[in-house]
């Protein structure tokens, strides 16, 4: 008489996942650190969005940190009393201006009114320093840049201070196609760009052509 068989027994052999699945593991894990997090970690950190009303620093020529560039776009001479436009930026720093001695260059020195963009230019052109401040900046800031100016090598001859209600900082020095708003007060920074610019425009200070 033939044996009974009892319930089939499962196979002894592993089956494919227990045999390979430290190796499918540390694949899937490899290939999650070249794909995601080495490109990570190589990535720059993130730089906060730049304001589109701010000046750019646009030019190869800008040596002074923090500073400004704007490519003269004009040196048209207007009749006096007439507005200039064109401007590239705000303070401008080239562009139209008036020319008449004694109006135009101004002189130079301290002043405690506002003097027309127009006639600053031709002192600019001249390769003078502007600081303008605020009116609403602090009188102690005002009368630091003050002494600063005056401090200068050559003083007055050079260098205007005057105040300017439309700046991008309570303290900004211009010069011919350049500016730098000075947001916290750094004389070293100032100085550089006294350097940078002084007697750099188009005509010197004695108003020779160059």
């Amino acid at each position: 008489m033939a044996r009974q068989r009892g319930p089939a027994r499962p196979p002894t052999g592993k089956s494919f996942w227990q045999k390979y699945q430290w190796f499918i593991i540390a694949g899937v894990a490899l290939f999650f650190v070249i794909t995601v997090v080495a490109p990570a970690l190589q990535r720059s950190p993130e730089e906060p969005a730049e304001d589109p009303s701010a000046p750019t620093e646009d030019g190869p020529s800008t040596t002074v940190s923090g500073e400004f560039y704007f490519p003269a776009n004009s040196r048209d001479h207007i009749p006096v009393g007439t507005r200039g436009s064109g401007y590239a930026s705000d303070p401008p720093t080239s562009g139209q201006h008036y020319s008449q001695p004694g109006l135009a260059p101004i002189n130079w020195g301290l002043y405690s009114d506002p003097i027309p963009d127009e006639v600053l230019i031709h002192n600019m052109e001249h390769g003078g320093i502007i600081a303008y401040y605020r009116p609403s900046a602090p009188p102690a800031e005002v009368q630091a840049l003050r002494t600063f100016i005056e401090s200068q090598p050559g003083y007055p001859k050079g260098f205007i201070v005057a105040p300017r209600a439309s700046l991008p900082a309570d303290i900004t020095l211009a010069a011919w196609e350049y500016y730098l708003p000075v947001f916290q007060y750094d004389e070293v920074t100032m100085t550089a760009f006294v350097s940078a610019h002084y007697d750099k425009g188009p005509e010197t200070l004695d108003g020779t052509v160059r």
